[in-house]
């Protein structure tokens, strides 16, 4: 009779909870830059405590799969090119969390800068655009339009 192995935990498991890879700097995308329009499939949001200037606070990511190609700011190098099926995590701010807060889990959406509001004193609004597909995407191909 020969003795059962324990099993070796797998790497990203523990118990009946999974968790994805670790996160790395350059994962989560700013799209917050003049111009920048993104589309795709909202996978998730998920709340996260984040350190800004020695203070925490709670901060929303967000999670979609692109359903096309596209360019997006990079302060250190430009520019880089994601393509149809990537899936881009970013950071939410007010107004964007807001409207994002409304599409439902799986739905295609297009998200558009569009720019810093003034509001009264020194404080600014980042301004969005976020539009759902009229079409259902997994019966039809949709391409946003830019």
């Amino acid at each position: 009779m020969t003795e059962a192995k324990p099993s070796t935990p797998h790497p990203t498991r523990a118990g009946n909870v999974e968790w994805e890879e670790p996160l790395q700097a350059g994962d989560i995308v700013t799209i917050d830059q003049e111009g920048c329009i993104v589309a795709g499939r909202y996978v998730s949001r998920k709340s996260v405590m984040v350190d800004v200037q020695g203070q925490k606070r709670e901060s929303l990511l967000h999670t979609m799969e692109l359903v096309a190609d596209c360019v997006l700011p990079n302060p250190e190098s430009g520019q880089f090119s994601m393509t149809a099926g990537d899936r881009l995590q970013f950071w939410g701010s007010t107004e964007l969390d807001q409207l994002l807060s409304r599409v439902p889990q799986n739905a295609v959406v297009r998200i558009a800068y569009q720019g810093r509001q003034q509001l009264s004193g020194d404080r600014t609004l980042k301004k969005w655009e976020v539009r759902l597909a009229k079409k259902n995407a997994e019966e039809e191909p949709w391409v946003p339009s830019r």
